[in-house]
């Protein structure tokens, strides 16, 4: 790319050049430096939304800006809406220069608020403060060309005049020599909350009624381990961990298949899990109960096998992806095309790449 370099303006509202493990900081991170991989020369904006030293760095930012006209500018949002004056103000003053902007809407749970018998005074006090804040980034949000969201199902919420899908993407950890099928099974993630903990052992349990040799590795964090009661938690089937990051990966190097749970709630219904894009990354065919945006993207991609929230159905879902070592490399083969044609980062910096060059 060096011949016809192109220069990006990245913002963003964490600081994930000093903090590269919480989950809000993943994707910036990754797209920063798919940017970087990709010979863009990047003017970067990053930091977090409360610290005393933003407003210095959006100044800097601004000379940068003047010094050097980037060909676009990307941004990543934050959790709560734009707090800062100056920060909109910058968005503001870019879209006047004529650079085109794409806006990447990460978050947005405050479209799915607490029930009013939860909510105290102050955090009544609260909600009413983001909300005002929040009519000022949309008036911002105006001035962008494109507002990203991670699925198609989010458009329902969202009237803004152009949307697209930039969802998460994985990186190439391909096993090298293949997989070949066995019975054993991963999951990673939570079993509480969002996530039917019960459900997957449930379906283990059925499974393992009609063929012991299936096996399970779960990956979840110890206080929500110790907090699930289940009969089937000391099962010589079940293989417990509570790791992260590198650890992982001898994990998944053991398994066949990797399990999605997630709540059929409003909530999971517009996301599509990092967890799966981690799992093919790993060359890992999904099962996973049906969420909408997730299910399509599993079907349309045929990287697995979507069944509905029951036991015995999750349990059928996995011996079907397992029946036979041909079924098994068909479904290897789609997810191992599915990344490395469509679904790694420097794809996701293609598509903004292209969508703002268009424009």
């Amino acid at each position: 790319m060096e011949k016809n370099k192109k220069t990006v303006l990245y913002i963003t509202y964490v600081d994930f050049l000093n903090n590269v493990t919480s989950g809000s900081h993943v994707r910036p991170n990754k797209m920063y430096h798919t940017f970087l991989d990709l010979g863009y020369d990047v003017i970067l904006l990053t930091g977090e939304q409360f610290h005393k030293d933003r407003n210095e760095r959006i100044r800097e930012t601004i000379e940068a800006v003047k010094k050097k006209r980037p060909d676009f500018c990307y941004i990543e949002s934050p959790v709560y809406p734009i707090l800062r004056h100056n920060d909109r103000k910058l968005i503001s003053m870019i879209h006047q220069m004529g650079i085109p902007i794409g806006y990447f809407y990460r978050d947005f749970y405050r479209k799915f608020p607490l029930g009013a018998q939860r909510r105290s005074f102050s955090r009544y006090v609260k909600d009413k403060g983001l909300d005002f804040l929040q009519v000022l980034t949309d008036r911002v949000l105006n001035c962008c060309d494109i507002v990203y969201f991670p699925s198609e199902e989010c458009w329902e919420l969202f009237h803004y005049k152009n949307m697209k899908v930039l969802p998460p993407a994985g990186i190439d950890r391909l096993p090298e020599a293949g997989r070949s099928l066995n019975h054993t099974c991963i999951y990673v993630g939570g079993i509480s909350g969002h996530y039917d903990g019960k459900l997957l052992l449930d379906a283990f349990e059925e499974l393992v009624k009609k063929d012991p040799s299936y096996k399970l590795i779960l990956v979840c964090r110890d206080k929500e381990w110790n907090s699930l009661q289940h009969p089937a938690k000391n099962a010589d089937w079940l293989e417990v961990h509570h790791v992260s990051g590198d650890a992982l990966a001898e994990l998944y190097r053991q398994a066949s298949v990797a399990l999605i749970i997630h709540m059929n709630n409003r909530y999971n219904k517009y996301s599509i899990p990092v967890k799966a894009f981690e799992y093919i990354s790993y060359g890992l065919p999904i099962v996973s109960v049906r969420i909408q945006a997730l299910s399509r993207f599993i079907e349309s991609e045929k990287l697995g096998i979507v069944t509905t929230s029951e036991k015995n159905a999750l349990a059928e879902g996995i011996r079907k992806l397992t029946a036979n070592e041909e079924t098994y490399q068909e479904y290897y083969e789609n997810v191992k095309a599915s990344l490395l044609e469509r679904n790694l980062w420097k794809h996701r910096v293609e598509t903004v790449d292209r969508d703002l060059s268009n424009l």
